[in-house]
């Protein structure tokens, strides 16, 4: 037997006596609120997306050949314990029965039934698409995280916090729920068709992930004979692996079968070839042990000791994890599921394929981690930085842990959190509500020094639109680097630093050259310069439009963000930036608020298909949990 209401916010509470029950109202519930969305993330995980969505999805769905998702989710459920079979049997089962109910409302397509597979093969694709979206798109990958240690909390209880800056676009929805049943009482966020909380909380612990800047990949360079069809490994000639694949597209009317040679070395699939030679490509995604598995022993967890375990069998391969928990402990790991590579080479780039030196050595044990208990400072964050800025003080340095990590990170918004977790002795939850929404634009406290320095510098030998510029230094002047609401500097300033970020070189007479195109632009668009920035950033879901707070050009940045595109009206329409903010008090009692851009359900005619767009606006948490 099962019970499922939900808040004044449209998120389900859903209560059960046994897991198959639990999650089949969980998968029943996940498709009464996106299931075409969620339809469309099990298609594109499989590679067949552009049967659907047309030639815009090709590339996507040969992604999905080319690394072999759907084989490795066949894999994975051959490999499912007897409780996983039960979670995703239950799932599918949930959703195929609102699909059934819904049938004649529902595209062709839309009918097929859901297989457990579509549910593995979505959690190797979503761990996959980070990498992909990292580097094709310029919207923002990465997260603001915090843990505060009671003795440093107003009120004496753990805070953790969480907002997490991804595309408002799938695969990277997220959806909110709280889920109760046998050995399970969690709170927090997933993405449209995973059958468990990935982020949020139960009644003991908290925790959260950024992205963390580990190296879990490598390039292989390979040697192809003169007929293409073998690879040189040691002194002899190995064959390729051979496969052709078949994709439909969707042209007009019609449905187009397009073949797809994908060639593949014991390395990995084969992304490239040219002049007699290939590259091939390697990622230690596909070395993890079972996701969903991973997420429920996290879910499951009630102590620090439990939750360490639970990483212990690598099931995510990266992301900078932060935990805290009622008894007052806060934790980090750089969590990697990191290659033991040969010293003697530079594993940044691509290296040779045919020697056997290059074979990864196994992986590094979970202690050889970065990881921080407990810290002095009494507090722990993570915005997208390396392991030696988590604090002020570097508890953890380069040399204490493996030369796996890619590059040194430290970010303008790590450095603003920072700021104000180190001056604050005595951390209310209203404070710490407070900087997980805090809109200080730390580029612009970088840069507009620089840009009024260039000006003072050469204010003498301006010519041509010098009062112009004139204007606009005065402008910045004022302006107080933040990005609220009634902001007047933030669009000049953002649209300059676009300007400036497309130059090769920052020069001070470009510099200036960039400020004066930009005020130029502004009178064009608005006919004036110190347009208020509520009206001119904005969140637009279905025919409403909201002023958004935060950074929302690309180039510029705050700890809470709604960055996009700037339209032909010159108004800036946010398209990602903070996706997801969960803060927990972790006592005697837990409490929680949390918040999405637009709302907890895509179908246009609920109440909940945008009734947070104005909390979001407002920059106000709703409640998650409150209680035990």
């Amino acid at each position: 037997m099962f019970t499922r209401r939900r808040d004044d916010f449209g998120v389900p509470i859903i209560e059960a006596d046994s897991l198959e029950e639990l999650f089949f109202a969980f998968g029943y519930t996940q498709a009464e609120d996106h299931l075409i969305p969620m339809l469309l993330n099990f298609r594109e995980a499989r590679g067949c997306s552009g049967e659907v969505l047309g030639e815009e999805a090709m590339e996507t769905d040969i992604r999905s050949k080319i690394y072999a998702i759907e084989r490795y989710a066949e894999e994975d459920w051959r490999k499912a314990t007897e409780e996983e079979r039960r979670i995703l049997k239950a799932f599918v089962c949930g959703i195929n029965r609102f699909i059934e109910e819904r049938e004649r409302e529902l595209p062709q397509w839309a009918r097929e039934k859901v297989k457990e597979e579509d549910v593995l093969a979505f959690l190797r694709w979503s761990i996959l698409a980070f990498g992909e979206m990292r580097t094709a798109s310029k919207l923002p990958l990465g997260s603001n995280h915090f843990a505060i240690a009671p003795w440093r909390t107003k009120n004496g209880r753990t805070i953790v916090s969480t907002a997490i800056h991804l595309p408002w676009q799938r695969p990277f929805l997220w959806y909110e729920a709280h889920l109760k049943g046998p050995d399970l009482n969690v709170r927090g966020a997933t993405f449209f068709g995973n059958p468990i909380i990935t982020t949020g909380h139960n009644r003991n612990i908290a925790w959260s992930y950024t992205i963390n800047p580990v190296n879990i990949g490598d390039i292989y360079m390979e040697r192809l004979n003169l007929k293409g069809d073998k690879y040189l490994y040691e002194e002899s000639w190995r064959e390729i692996e051979e496969e052709e694949v078949e994709i439909k597209v969707k042209k007009g009317d019609r449905i187009l079968n397009r073949r797809v040679r994908i060639r593949r070395t014991h390395h990995g699939p084969i992304i490239g070839e040219e002049g007699g030679g290939a590259l091939a490509v390697k990622l230690s995604l596909f070395y993890t042990e079972s996701i969903l598995s991973f997420l429920l022993r996290v879910a499951r967890a009630t102590n620090l000791s439990q939750f360490k375990e639970a990483f212990k069998r690598p099931g995510f391969p990266m992301f900078n994890v932060i935990y805290g928990d009622k008894e007052g402990n806060i934790y980090y790991l750089c969590n990697a599921l990191a290659p033991i590579r040969s010293p003697d080479y530079l594993w940044s780039q691509p290296v040779p394929g045919w020697k056997k030196e290059t074979e990864w050595q196994g992986f590094h044990r979970f202690e050889e981690l970065p990881q921080l208990e407990n810290p002095p400072s009494g507090y722990l964050q993570n915005c997208n930085v390396d392991p030696t800025h988590i604090t002020v003080e570097p508890y953890l340095r380069w040399e204490d842990f493996p030369p796996f990590l890619i590059d040194p990170a430290f970010t303008g918004r790590s450095k603003r959190l920072l700021a104000l977790l180190e001056s604050n002795r005595s951390i209310s939850l209203e404070e710490a509500m407070s900087y997980s929404l805090d809109v200080l634009d730390m580029t612009a406290e970088d840069w507009k020094p620089r840009l009024i320095y260039a000006y003072n510098s050469l204010l003498h030998e301006l010519k041509e639109g010098k009062e112009l510029i004139a204007s606009a230094i005065n402008l910045l002047r004022e302006w107080d680097n933040k990005d609220e609401l009634d902001s007047r500097g933030s669009y000049l300033f953002g649209l300059w630093m676009e300007k400036l970020q497309a130059r090769s070189e920052g020069e001070e007479r470009g510099m200036l050259l960039d400020l004066k195109s930009s005020a130029e632009e502004m009178l064009r668009r608005f006919g004036r310069l110190d347009v208020r920035w509520g009206d001119v950033h904005i969140l637009r879901r279905g025919e409403r439009e909201y002023p958004a707070a935060g950074a929302g050009f690309p180039s510029t940045e705050s700890l809470h963000i709604a960055t996009g595109r700037v339209r032909d009206d010159g108004k800036v329409e946010a398209e990602g930036g903070t996706s997801f903010i969960m803060i927990v008090e972790l006592g005697e009692e837990v409490r929680s608020w949390s918040l999405l851009p637009f709302g907890n359900s895509e179908n246009p005619q609920s109440p909940h298909f945008s009734d947070q767009a104005p909390l979001f606006s407002q920059g106000k948490l709703k409640p998650a949990w409150e209680g035990n």
